[in-house]
C-alpha cells in the first residue's frame, strides 16, 4: 500500500515537472518571438530569467534550475530531448517509433526510455532539423531519408505513409574511442594474420 503511493507521489511529481517545463517553454517562447535573430547567450540570458521569474510562485532547488535550464536550451537550439541520450556515452542507438516510444541500446541491451516528445509536431521539428543539416529532405513525398549529425553519428528517418506508427528515427552512434585491432582479434572479428597484412 505504502509503496503504490510513493509511486502515485513519484507519478505525480514527474507530471507536475513536465507540466513546469511547458510552462517555461512557452513563456520564453513568447519573448523570443519578439526578436528577429537571437544568439545562444541571449537566449540562455531568456531562459534564466524566466527560470528566475517562476521560481518565485514555484520554488526550486539549484540542481532542478540546472536541469530545466538545460532542458530548454536543448528544446530550442540541440535535439530536444534526445540530446541528453546523445551525450551518455554508454548508449549506441536511439530509436524513436512516434513521438511516444524511445527506445535506447546500452552496452547490447534494448530497453524503453522513460521520457517521450511531447508531442508529433516537436518530433518532426527534429527531424527537420537533422535532415536541414546535411542539405537534405524528407517529407510524404520522399518519406525516407539517410544523413549524418556533426560527430558522425548516422541517422536514419522513416515518415508517414511508409511508417504506420508516425515519424521513425534511428540514431547510430559511434564509439567515443575506435575499436582497435585487438579488440578486433579478441573479438575474432579478424584473425592475427589478417590484422598483420
Amino acid at each position: 500500500m505504502k509503496d503504490e503511493r510513493m509511486k502515485c507521489l513519484e507519478t505525480a511529481g514527474a507530471k507536475e515537472k513536465v507540466m513546469q517545463e511547458e510552462r517555461c517553454r512557452r513563456d520564453v517562447l513568447q519573448r523570443i518571438g519578439q526578436e528577429e535573430e537571437i544568439d545562444d547567450d541571449r537566449l540562455y540570458g531568456i531562459i534564466d530569467q524566466v527560470i528566475r521569474e517562476k521560481s518565485k510562485t514555484e520554488p526550486l532547488m539549484l540542481a532542478e534550475r540546472e536541469r530545466l535550464r538545460r532542458r530548454l536550451f536543448d528544446g530550442f537550439r540541440r535535439l530536444d530531448i534526445l540530446q541528453e541520450l546523445l551525450e551518455d556515452e554508454e548508449i549506441t542507438e536511439i530509436m524513436v517509433n512516434g513521438h511516444e516510444n524511445i527506445f535506447v541500446e546500452r552496452h547490447g541491451q534494448v530497453s524503453r526510455w522513460d521520457r517521450s516528445f511531447e508531442s508529433r509536431q516537436k518530433l518532426e521539428d527534429v527531424i527537420q532539423q537533422i535532415v536541414a543539416r546535411v542539405n537534405r529532405v524528407v517529407n510524404e513525398s520522399s518519406p525516407t531519408v539517410d544523413a549524418r549529425l556533426p560527430d558522425g553519428s548516422r541517422v536514419n528517418v522513416v515518415l508517414p505513409p511508409v511508417s504506420l506508427s508516425g515519424p521513425v528515427l534511428t540514431i547510430r552512434k559511434f564509439a567515443s574511442t575506435p575499436i582497435t585491432m585487438e579488440q578486433l582479434i579478441g573479438l575474432g572479428s579478424i584473425s592475427e594474420e589478417a590484422a598483420e597484412v
